[in-house]
């Protein structure tokens, strides 16, 4: 950004507001829904359900869709069945929810690897924070209880 400086107006403030609310209820509706059916079962619902709904408004670029499909895969259904497995094994949604911030960091590690995003300091320091936070509550013994379902969601985040 060059040393340029930007406010948040109160619009960006309550969209801001508005996306973590968004989160925590979708969290709270996964737990609900995985209560009924099994965590793939749910990830396959869930995600054709978006398809139903999207897939008339996609502009269709021949020869390009597979590409498509395979990002929707893996970014989307992949992601989301390896998180949604995480959160069954482990019992615990808010251990998985917390683990599943990690998603930033690696966006952020992949975004230097392949697009060569240059990262100071304070990202480097924001990222240490983070992966600091989730060890930390890692060693917590009644999280080390389903440390397997945490792994599925430190994994669906890298995803």
């Amino acid at each position: 950004m060059s040393g340029r400086h930007i406010e948040m107006t109160p619009r960006h403030l309550m969209l801001l507001i508005l996306f973590n609310f968004v989160f925590a209820v979708s969290m709270i509706v996964v737990k609900l829904g995985m209560s009924y059916m099994p965590p793939m079962l749910f990830s396959g619902l869930r995600f054709l359900i978006y398809a139903l709904v999207l897939v008339p408004f996609l502009r269709w670029h021949r020869g390009r869709m597979h590409i498509l499909f395979a990002i929707a895969m893996t970014a989307g259904a992949l992601s989301f069945a390896l998180i949604y497995i995480g959160i069954d094994m482990a019992g615990d949604l808010s251990s998985v929810a917390i683990a599943l911030q990690l998603g930033v960091p690696f966006t952020t590690i992949f975004a230097m690897i392949f697009l060569g995003e240059v990262v100071r300091w304070r990202r480097w320091l924001g990222m240490g924070l983070a992966f600091g936070g989730v060890m930390v509550f890692s060693f917590d013994p009644r999280v080390l209880g389903y440390i397997d379902g945490i792994m599925f969601g430190v994994v669906g985040a890298l995803v």
